[in-house]
């Protein structure tokens, strides 16, 4: 074998033990996070919890395939073996083409991932779980998004008036009035320290909404489901960078891997020797 060769030789093989050691990072992390007791208070339903732990399940597998796929790619350069090589280049060309797919469905259906993923998992906190017993978790996750995102609500801060929370059910006599709360998470943040209806207190938990617009000068109206994209968007740039730069770091990994296996002699693999 020339230096050349030799050379992408160690290229490829540098290339997949990387690739090697980033899948048992993620077979790492996801099972740190299966067996984490503190993310167990997010998912007190069992619905949600069984999600939660096929999402798990489907990450470790991709960190066993992604370290099985370093594995071939870097033993089949270290040891020249065309077999290994061969391997390696059929799974990754099938890994390149799943990513591809991947990428435009998620693309022509992004606004369906919105509205059934993220609004409706919203929406879902807001009428039914946040403020309640067993969910002080996902109640205060959720408070984090409104505050950071400058949100109120999954679709807009109607959303509170159909929440369970502090009697809201969308019924618009079932309290006596026109009025429902919103948490404090759900003020601007020009008055989250500086008006007194936006600071906590015992008796302040939360700001009063009322049907005929009372105190929405101070409020959010946009909902976090929007928001929550438009901060997609805002990276757009940056997340398809980094989309390109990792297919075509795979596209090298694909041509150096075949010219490599090309390179190779087909009985340098198995040599015997004659006594």
């Amino acid at each position: 074998m020339n230096r050349w060769a030799t050379c992408l030789k160690w290229l490829v093989f540098s290339f997949n033990l990387l690739f090697w050691l980033c899948g048992l990072g993620v077979l790492g992390g996801a099972i740190f996070l299966r067996v984490n007791p503190n993310t167990h208070p997010f998912f007190t339903e069992q619905e949600n919890a069984q999600r939660y732990y096929i999402a798990m399940y489907a990450l470790m597998s991709i960190g066993i395939f992604m370290a099985i796929l370093g594995f071939l790619g870097s033993c089949g350069a270290l040891k020249e073996s065309r077999g290994m090589l061969g391997t390696y280049f059929g799974l990754l060309c099938v890994v390149v083409i799943a990513e591809v797919a991947g990428g435009v469905m998620v693309y022509m259906y992004r606004n369906n991932f919105t509205r059934t993923f993220v609004e409706n998992g919203f929406a879902e906190i807001v009428r039914n779980e946040y403020g309640k017993p067993g969910f002080e978790a996902r109640s205060q996750y959720f408070d984090i998004v409104q505050t950071e995102f400058d949100c109120c609500g999954a679709k807009s801060s109607w959303d509170w008036f159909q929440s369970e929370w502090h009697g809201g059910n969308g019924d618009i006599g079932s309290n006596g009035t026109q009025e429902y709360l919103v948490p404090l998470s759900c003020c601007k943040r020009q008055f989250r320290t500086s008006d007194p209806r936006c600071i906590p207190t015992d008796s302040t938990v939360g700001v009063t909404q009322s049907l005929l617009g009372t105190n929405t000068d101070i409020i959010n109206e946009r909902g976090c489901g929007a928001k929550l994209m438009d901060a997609v968007d805002a990276n757009r740039d940056l997340v398809v960078g980094v989309g390109v730069a990792v297919a075509i770091f795979q596209i090298f990994g694909l041509l150096f891997s075949i010219v490599l296996c090309c390179t190779i002699k087909p009985d340098s693999t198995y040599e015997y020797k004659s006594r």
